[in-house]
């Protein structure tokens, strides 16, 4: 396999295994991501949106990161 399928794999082994926690993860909201906790409401959802992060168009439980 080439180096970006590899590192693809290793990117999607580390997310699925642990998750892609961010610092925007630890803001206040209820409503979040399935797998990395970003808030979609609250507080953390207005800082989030600033951030340009929001939910994800094709599925509601999941970000646009």
């Amino acid at each position: 396999m080439s180096d970006a399928t590899n590192e693809a794999t290793e990117m999607w082994r580390h997310v699925l295994e642990v998750g892609h926690r961010t610092t925007l993860s630890h803001l206040p909201g209820s409503l979040r991501c399935t797998l990395c906790e970003m808030p979609f409401n609250g507080v953390g959802g207005v800082v989030t949106r600033i951030a340009g992060r929001g939910v994800s168009p094709q599925n509601p439980h999941l970000c646009n990161y």
